[in-house]
């Protein structure tokens, strides 16, 4: 099994990768007027060369990294997950501008942001898409990790047929699969804490009691998702933001 000073390693590998990933983006895109006829096929053709580089290097980190925790030969490089998701976030980025709600330089700065976060997930998808079922896992939380990897870093899991661990775009928290449930030397998962921070979070939201400013947030959060994409807004979404309020997490 491997240390938490490895997961730490693994991801400061995926982050070597993704930062040149920012960077070729964001110099190829800088010459681009966003509100020329052909920008869309431009961006997009930039998504594709960034992903079919960077985020193919960063698959093949996280198949390397499926071998060093559980002796598991990843049969695929997979990131058309992430590269999906790059080039939704151009459309909508390019949507933004078009309809005068973003300036260029704002949109430019938020697909070079997201590029490398897709970039970084291309290492998740093929860890976590070469998983066997049954295969144990759990999550290593980043330092400062937001009150989603917080909830999820706080037990060991087991995969099922058709049942696979999520991350959010550019997680820098570390999936370690396993062949058994052994902890890993250097980390505390802090289950009990973790888990009252989300059992009150819910139970709050639940029975109403949460400041009427926080209510307004909670709306602003869900119209907002929803003006980026159709994928419905669960109690989930809710809950994870009165858990930031309270714990003081990202």
């Amino acid at each position: 099994m491997p240390t938490y000073r490895d997961t730490r390693e693994f991801a400061r590998l995926r982050e070597q990768v993704a930062e040149p990933a920012r960077r070729r983006f964001d110099e190829l895109v800088a010459e681009v007027d966003l509100t020329a006829a052909n920008a869309a096929e431009i961006v997009h053709a930039i998504a594709d060369a960034v992903m079919r580089t960077f985020g193919a290097a960063s698959a093949e980190l996280g198949a390397l990294w499926l071998r060093t925790c559980a002796d598991i030969a990843a049969g695929e490089l997979m990131y058309a997950t992430a590269s999906d998701t790059l080039h939704k976030h151009v459309g909508w980025a390019l949507g933004e501008v078009a309809g005068g709600r973003m300036a260029q330089p704002d949109a430019k700065s938020s697909m070079t942001s997201k590029a490398g976060e897709c970039v970084i997930s291309a290492a998740d998808e093929t860890i976590v898409g070469n998983m066997p079922a049954g295969t144990i896992y759990t999550r290593v939380a980043a330092p400062g990790a937001c009150a989603f990897c917080t909830m999820a870093a706080a037990e060991l899991k087991v995969t099922k047929k058709g049942d696979r661990p999520h991350f959010h775009d550019g997680c820098r928290c570390v999936t370690v699969p396993a062949t058994r449930p052994d902890q890993i030397a250097g980390y505390e998962r802090r289950f009990d804490e973790c888990h009252g921070m989300y059992e009150r979070a819910r139970d709050d939201l639940k029975a109403g009691n949460v400041p009427e400013e926080l209510k307004r947030r909670i709306e602003d959060a869900r119209a907002a998702h929803y003006e980026r994409t159709d994928e419905p807004w669960t109690s989930a979404n809710s809950i994870l933001i009165v858990m930031r309020e309270q714990n003081g997490i990202n």
